[in-house]
């Protein structure tokens, strides 16, 4: 900053033309009639504002990104019972994955998905659901840590291609159910007397 010379080069310029001292940041007290102050910069006792918050969050999430990845998953109009069978060739005859485990009841196969001449552990799920016209569904979830989303994606479709070529076309919907009409009206039997 530069002094000013002439008459009033002996006063002191005040607070808020007054440079900061190095490593210090603006504080302003909050009023509108209050002055810009210096204070230090430490570590101790800065906190972080919803911004920094946010950043800081994305930057955890950008380290670990199986964490904030979703899953691929399609549904299938068909019901549990003829894919469950079907996925397990799909996995075990089809492609020659090692299973590593599966569970009919709670309806997951884990087992080594090859992609690339490289294993990686993978996870099928399938959940039992109602599809949009009311039909049984399953929704087929297949999970691959190591792999991106756009790897994964091919797999799953493979597999509903499979089950539609094995269980042909979806059974038809159930008829949807017309809401009740209203009773008709009572005859009027006139005043009462």
């Amino acid at each position: 900053m530069k002094r000013a010379e002439g008459p009033h080069a002996n006063k002191n310029p005040g607070p808020h033309l007054a440079e900061p001292p190095r490593g210090a940041r603006r504080v302003w007290s909050g009023d509108l009639a209050g002055e810009a102050t210096a204070e230090p910069h430490g570590r101790g006792g800065k906190r972080v504002g919803p911004r920094g918050a946010a950043l800081l969050a994305a930057g955890v999430l950008a380290m670990f990104p199986t964490a904030a990845r979703a899953r691929v998953q399609q549904v299938v109009p068909y019901p549990f019972d003829a894919v469950w069978p079907g996925a397990l060739r799909f996995v075990r005859v089809d492609r020659g994955w090692k299973v590593a485990e599966q569970d009919k009841e709670a309806g997951f196969v884990r087992f080594t998905l090859i992609e690339d001449k490289k294993p990686h552990d993978a996870t099928l799920e399938l959940v039992r659901v109602t599809d949009s016209d009311g039909r049984a569904a399953v929704r087929l979830q297949l999970t691959a840590p190591d792999l991106a989303r756009y790897q994964e994606q091919p797999v799953l479709q493979a597999l509903v291609r499979k089950l539609r070529e094995e269980l042909g076309a979806p059974a038809a919907p159930p008829p949807k159910k017309e809401p009740a009409k209203p009773a008709p009206p009572a005859p009027d039997a006139g005043p009462s007397e």
